[in-house]
């Protein structure tokens, strides 16, 4: 099942959305509590900019797993898509404060946010 989460990444890193969604759909039957699968699947409508759809799912992610660092990064991004620059903010800021260390992307995205909602590319991890 390991491999089916990793397969369906891959899809999803290669664009293959439908793909993606399928195997994570399957993954999920098997692991519903799994926090980065819903964050995934978030990725998936998010890509689509079925932005309700992803926050849901990125809400989700969180309740599983209140350290999600990514779900928090792409509500952000989310928010930002939508205009909201502040929610952004807040998004990355709780990100940033959950895990300072993290790799760049929280704080790649609050500067974005900060200099006024430039467009995110393959953001939404």
């Amino acid at each position: 099942m390991e491999d089916l989460f990793a397969t369906a990444v891959r899809d999803l890193e290669a664009g293959r959305l439908e793909e993606a969604e399928q195997k994570l759909f399957r993954y999920l039957m098997a692991h519903p509590e799994d926090a980065m699968a819903h964050n995934k699947l978030g990725v998936i409508r998010a890509k689509r900019h079925d932005y309700a759809a992803a926050n849901e799912l990125f809400e989700k992610a969180l309740i599983l797993d209140p350290h999600c660092v990514h779900a928090l990064n792409n509500l952000g991004n989310v928010a930002r898509e939508e205009g909201d620059l502040e929610r952004a903010k807040s998004y990355y800021l709780k990100a940033i404060a959950l895990d300072p260390d993290a790799p760049s992307g929280p704080l790649r995205s609050l500067a974005a946010a900060a200099l006024g909602g430039c467009r995110w590319r393959n953001g939404i991890t």
